[in-house]
C-alpha cells in the first residue's frame, strides 16, 4: 500500500532538507540553511500527523524520525555555531602542530560547537524510551534548539547584540547552555491540543499570539526570542504545579 510509504517519505524529505541546509550553513548562506531547517522542521511535523492519521505507525519510522532529527536539528545547528566560532576567532593564525593534520586553532577552538549534535542524539535517544514524554517533553526538544542556533546569525544584525555574538566565548556559553537544556529535567509543555477552548490550553495561546506577534516584528530574529520565552513560560508553568502538589 501507498499510504503506508508516506510518513517514511516525509522523514527522508527532513533528512534532505537537513543535509542541504548543513552544506549552505558551512558555506555561511544562512538564509538558505534556515529556509531548508525550517522545511525539514515541517515535514517532521507532518510525517508524525500523516502516521496519525493514515494509522501506518511504524518502530522504522520512530527510529528513522529520530535520525533525520539528529541531522536536521542537531547536526545543522552546530555547523552554524562552528562557522560561527571560526568567525570570531579569525583573527587567530597558526597550523596545527602536526602537518598531517592541518587545522588552524580558530578551526580546532570551533569544534566545541559539535557538542550540540552529540546531546542532540542523547536527547533523541532519551527521548525515545521515556514514557514520561507523551503529553509534554522533559528537556528542550531539539527543533527548538535548532530555532535558536540556526536563526542567531540574524541577530548579530542588531546593534546591542553584535559585539556578543563575534565573541567566543559568549557562543561557547550557548552551545553548553543549548546542549544542557536538551537533556535537562526541566519540564516544558507541549503544543498539542486535545480541544482548542482558552481554559484548557492557556499558555499554549499566549505563546501562539507572542510568537506570531514577534515574527511580524522582527521576522527571523524572533526564533531564538520566542523559544527562550517558551523555556521561561515551561519553568514557571512546572513552578507552580509543584507548589500546587506541595500544598496538596
Amino acid at each position: 500500500m501507498i499510504k503506508k510509504h508516506i510518513p517514511n517519505t516525509l522523514t527522508l524529505l527532513n533528512l534532505l532538507c537537513g543535509v542541504i541546509a548543513t552544506i549552505f550553513a558551512y558555506n555561511e548562506y544562512y538564509m538558505h540553511a534556515a529556509v531548508f531547517f525550517l522545511s525539514g522542521v515541517t515535514f517532521d511535523f507532518f510525517d508524525g500527523f500523516a502516521a496519525r492519521m493514515l494509522n501506518v505507525k511504524s518502530d522504522v519510522g520512530k527510529e528513522l524520525d529520530s535520525l533525520a532529527d539528529c541531522i536536521t536539528s542537531g547536526l545543522l545547528p552546530s555547523m552554524v555555531m562552528f562557522t560561527m566560532m571560526c568567525s570570531s576567532l579569525a583573527g587567530i593564525n597558526g597550523d596545527w602542530v602536526a602537518d598531517w593534520f592541518p587545522v588552524s586553532w580558530a578551526e580546532l577552538a570551533s569544534w566545541a560547537a559539535f557538542i550540540i549534535v552529540m546531546f542532540s542524539a542523547l536527547r533523541l535517544a532519551k527521548f525515545n524510551l521515556d514514557t514520561r514524554q507523551s503529553e509534554s517533553f522533559i528537556g528542550l526538544p531539539t527543533p527548538a534548539c535548532g530555532l535558536i542556533v540556526v536563526f542567531l546569525p540574524f541577530l548579530r544584525g542588531v546593534d546591542f547584540m553584535a559585539d556578543a555574538l563575534n565573541n567566543y566565548w559568549v557562543l561557547l556559553g550557548i552551545t553548553l547552555l543549548c546542549s544542557y537544556l536538551l537533556v535537562s529535567e526541566i519540564h516544558l509543555f507541549a503544543l498539542k491540543f486535545k480541544n482548542f477552548t482558552w481554559k484548557d490550553n492557556r499558555e499554549k495561546w499566549t505563546l501562539i499570539a507572542f510568537s506570531v506577534l514577534m515574527i511580524a516584528v522582527a521576522g527571523w530574529k524572533a526564533f531564538p526570542v520566542i523559544i527562550l520565552v517558551y523555556v521561561a513560560m515551561s519553568m514557571v508553568i512546572s513552578s507552580r504545579k509543584c507548589a500546587c502538589d506541595k500544598k496538596r
